[in-house]
C-alpha cells in the first residue's frame, strides 16, 4: 500500500518541479474537476491548455505531460467553468435557489455554466476555488486564481 502512495507522491513532485518556457502549455493538476456538464466530478485532474483552448482533460493518471509543460500544482483546490457575466454574489445566491428547488449542486453549477464546459476543444476560461461548491453554494466565491483566454492570474 506505502509503495503506490510513494510512487504518487515521488510523480507529483516531479510535475511540481518541472518548469518551461513561458510559451509552453499550461497543465493545471491536482484539482477536482466540476467541469460543467453535469457529470460527477473528477478528482485529481490534470487540464492541457495551449493558447487560448482546452487541449485535454482527464485524471492525472492518464493524461500525458505535453513536452515544455508549465506546470501548476492545485491539489486542494476545484475547478469549475467561468459562469458567464454572473457576479459571485448572483451566483452563489442563484446556486443557492437552485439546491434548495431539488437540483443536484452539480447539475445547478453545469446550468449556471450555460454551456460552458470544460472539454478538449473549449475556450480555457476556468475558476479555481479554494473551497468545494458543492459542500455550500456560499464556496463559489471563494476563487482563488482565474484562468481567462489560457492565462492562469490570481483572483481580483
Amino acid at each position: 500500500m506505502r509503495r503506490p502512495l510513494l510512487r504518487a507522491l515521488a510523480a507529483l513532485a516531479v510535475l511540481a518541479a518541472c518548469t518551461a518556457p513561458a510559451g509552453g502549455p499550461l497543465v493545471i493538476v491536482g484539482a477536482t474537476l466540476i467541469d460543467g456538464t453535469g457529470k460527477p466530478p473528477l478528482k485529481d485532474a490534470f487540464i492541457v491548455i495551449e493558447g487560448d483552448r482546452i487541449q485535454a482533460v482527464g485524471h492525472q493518471s492518464r493524461v500525458p505531460l505535453p513536452k515544455g509543460a508549465r506546470v501548476f500544482d492545485a491539489r486542494g483546490k476545484f475547478i469549475v467553468p467561468r459562469l458567464g457575466s454572473l457576479t459571485p454574489a448572483v451566483a452563489v445566491q442563484t446556486l443557492a435557489e437552485r439546491m434548495r428547488a431539488g437540483v443536484a449542486p452539480v447539475q445547478a453549477i453545469a446550468e449556471l455554466a450555460a454551456g460552458r464546459t470544460i472539454e478538449p476543444g473549449r475556450p480555457a476560461d476556468l475558476l479555481l476555488l479554494d473551497r468545494d461548491p458543492l459542500l455550500s453554494p456560499a464556496n463559489l466565491a471563494s476563487v482563488g486564481q482565474v484562468v481567462s483566454a489560457g492565462h492562469l492570474d490570481p483572483a481580483r
